[in-house]
């Protein structure tokens, strides 16, 4: 591979991380175009990146155009194209067709019955046509899926893990749990045992649920700590005032590296959501040794955890099994203590080292076979 082009959604930690510890550090010349701002978090490219990267503006036309332009000027031998489902995605994929370009599609999203006939034979008639041309790079087990489904080639597919930097998450939680009483109390946090969210506040995440599994804990020394924003926020807390709940707090938005006190401090992990296409925040979690209770909708359930080995994963939706998995870890500090050990064993495998041998396994086959 001499040179290729990189194109995500938009600027994230994660993208930036991955650039850091994985392209960086490979034999190669590449540019980072992003199809968007990142609005929403004021998240910045990172510069390391050490070059600079295009950040395509105007409507989707503009930057399909754009794009296409950038691609036939820098002769570039690879393209990672995030995405296949927009404008641009589409414009970038058409481009390598014609033009014999290899590129590969990463995917975060999991297999899912369409029920609409129309939308499913529709998307079934595209992808499977562009799968005949893609390699896929699935970040696990149910992204996998997807690309069989679609008809790709067993050979063109490589899983590429989704993952974070563990150790630095793993080294800066074992560094604050050495001030764990006086980190809680600058929190705020007075209870023994801490259920920690992290995630955005929407329906989607189904935390409506989640508090009202904690209602049901008596036990006066635990705590639900949610971490993060959005448009669920009031109705939310209005819930917790009509339950008359003192022990959940609302921290807002975190970034690193004030995120990692929440994830040192905590005790379990929970990620409820009613669908989750990954769920990056267990990778944080588990890197930061706590066990962790999620819902089977959740992507990354099948791939990095294991039922009562590092954690629960309750059907989603089902409130009496989500209080069970709480109460058993709110009251057995043996169990959290072994599953928390269990939980960074699953992931210390599952990390940028992990991706880059897989991505190297990629250029030996396509490239230099």
């Amino acid at each position: 591979m001499n040179k290729a082009c990189l194109i995500f959604v938009e600027p994230a930690p994660y993208i930036s991380a991955l650039i850091r510890e994985v392209y960086a550090r490979l034999n190669i010349d590449f540019d980072i175009i992003y199809m968007n701002e990142n609005k929403a978090h004021k998240f910045k490219a990172d510069k390391i990146e050490l070059k600079e990267n295009i950040i395509l503006s105007g409507n989707s036309f503009k930057k399909a155009m754009k794009l296409i332009s950038i691609l036939s000027k820098g002769s570039y031998d690879f393209v990672l194209i995030s995405g296949y489902a927009g404008l641009v995605e589409f414009a970038a994929i058409m481009f390598c067709i014609i033009t014999h370009k290899i590129f590969a599609i990463p995917s975060d999203t999991q297999y899912n019955d369409i029920k609409n006939p129309i939308k499913a034979f529709l998307k079934r008639i595209y992808l499977g046509f562009i799968f005949k041309f893609a390699y896929g790079f699935p970040f696990g087990t149910r992204q996998v899926e997807l690309f069989k489904s679609y008809g790709m080639k067993e050979s063109n597919i490589y899983l590429m893990p989704m993952t974070i930097d563990v150790k630095s998450f793993s080294t800066q939680c074992m560094e604050i749990r050495k001030r764990n009483n006086e980190v809680k109390d600058s929190l705020g946090i007075k209870e023994e045992i801490v259920f920690l969210y992290v995630g955005r506040l929407a329906e989607v995440k189904n935390i409506d649920l989640l508090i009202d599994a904690f209602s049901r804990l008596y036990n006066q020394s635990a705590a639900l700590v949610i971490v993060g924003a959005g448009d669920q926020e009031q109705s939310l807390k209005q819930k917790v005032a009509e339950l008359k709940l003192k022990s959940v707090y609302f921290k807002g938005a975190k970034g690193i590296p004030e995120l990692f006190k929440y994830y040192a401090v905590a005790d379990v992990f929970v990620l409820p959501s009613s669908f989750e296409p990954w769920g990056l925040v267990v990778n944080e979690a588990l890197a930061c040794g706590l066990p962790v209770i999620v819902s089977h909708k959740v992507g990354a359930s099948e791939d990095l955890v294991k039922d009562e080995y590092n954690g629960f994963i309750f059907k989603s939706g089902d409130e009496d099994e989500l209080f069970s998995c709480m109460r058993e870890l709110a009251f057995n500090s043996h169990k959290r203590t072994l599953m928390g050990e269990n939980s960074y064993n699953v992931i210390k495998d599952w990390t940028f080292d992990s991706y880059t041998e897989k991505l190297k396994t990629f250029m030996d086959k396509v490239y230099y076979k």
